[in-house]
Order: C-alpha cells, then structure tokens, then sequence
C-alpha cells in the first residue's frame, strides 16, 4: 500500500502566488468624492496645524480672512435668499388704462362699429365675431372662452344644418381677413356684420 504524502509547503504557495498574482484577483478601492473631500479637509488641517506652530501670526491672518470670506458668503446667501422669497410690492409707475367694467357682447359690439368708422376693418371683423360668440353663449348655443379658437367655435356650436355653414363662412372669412393677407374694406365688414346679426337670432339645433 502506497503512502500519501502532503506536498511541499513551498509548492503549495508558490501555487498560491501563481494563482493570486492573475488579473483577476487584483482589487482596487474607488475613491468617491467624499473621500477626495476627505483628504482635501485633512491636508487643509494639517497645514493649518503646521502654520500655528511655525507661523503664529500668519496662523491668525489666515484664521481671520478666512472668517471674513465665511461671513461675506452667508451674508449674501441671506440676502438673496430674502429677495428671492419677499412679497413684492407694487410697483409705483404710470396708472394702467381703465377698461371698460365688462366686455360682454355689446361692447365688442360698439368696438367693432368703432373700429370700422376708424377705417379698421379687420380689427372691427375680430370685435364682431367676439360680440357673436358671446350672443350665442348666452343663448347656450356654445361656451365662450378666451384660450378657444374660432375653429373650435365653428365644431362646438349646436346650430342647425345652414346655420352652421353660415357659421362656418364666418370663421374662414375671419381667418382670410386676420392670417390670410385678403383685403377688407367697408364692403366685407357690412357683409360679415349682416351675417353675424343674422346667426345671433338663428334657431340653435
């Protein structure tokens, strides 16, 4: 019967080193930020250590520039920090115009004839279909709002079949007037005028 017999020791970590000595094994710690704040704070320290004893005066000059710079910096931060979060006070300048107390129908109404005596007549155009719009809110044919487009106008509002394409003719010739560069004159507007009046008392669907 043959004997086993246990490796040398030397065999043994000469394997291990062999081992141990491949790429894998070879560990490398990160250094996070706060670590290279860390020595940064440390170094800093240690400097200043030195400078107390070897330097006494110039320990003290730094000690107080640096509480200067401290001082200067939450001094503004709190400033900015007050600006930024006190309520702001009105601001005295020239008065804002007087508008009028309601802009409903019949104002829009008088500021398109306004405007149309005044010879502008694509304003007077948009004034019109204001009034209108808000003549068939109040018959809840549609709701006004101020963030809609006449489009949106044109989908909403429940007027019956010849109506609507009125309506319709209405907006397109609005947008022509506004967007589209066609002329307007005295003609167009009393056209647009007659129409509105006439779609302000049609029968809703």
């Amino acid at each position: 019967m043959v004997a086993w017999q246990a490796p040398a020791p030397d065999s043994v970590r000469a394997t291990l080193r062999a081992i141990f000595a491949g790429r894998e094994y070879h560990w490398a710690t990160r250094r996070t930020g706060w670590d290279v704040l860390s020595a940064l704070l440390r170094r800093f320290g240690d400097w200043l250590t030195d400078m107390s004893a070897a330097h006494p005066i110039g320990y003290l000059a730094a000690l107080a520039i640096m509480t200067l710079i401290l001082v200067v910096i939450l001094t503004h931060t709190a400033f900015t920090l007050w600006r930024a979060l006190r309520p702001r006070a009105a601001e005295n300048g020239p008065a804002a115009p007087t508008l009028p107390p309601t802009l409903d129908a019949s104002w829009h109404l008088r500021e398109a004839r306004r405007l149309a005596t005044a010879g502008r007549f694509s304003d007077a155009l948009a004034h019109r279909f204001l009034s209108l719009v808000m003549s068939l809110d109040q018959r809840r044919v549609l709701a006004f709002h101020a963030s809609k487009t006449p489009g949106e106008y044109t989908r909403e509002a429940r007027l019956d079949g010849e109506a609507r394409k009125r309506f319709g003719a209405l907006v397109t010739m609005l947008y022509e007037a506004l967007f589209g560069g066609r002329a307007c004159d005295a003609g167009t507007y009393a056209a647009f005028d007659q129409d509105a009046a006439a779609l302000s008392r049609a029968p809703s669907a």
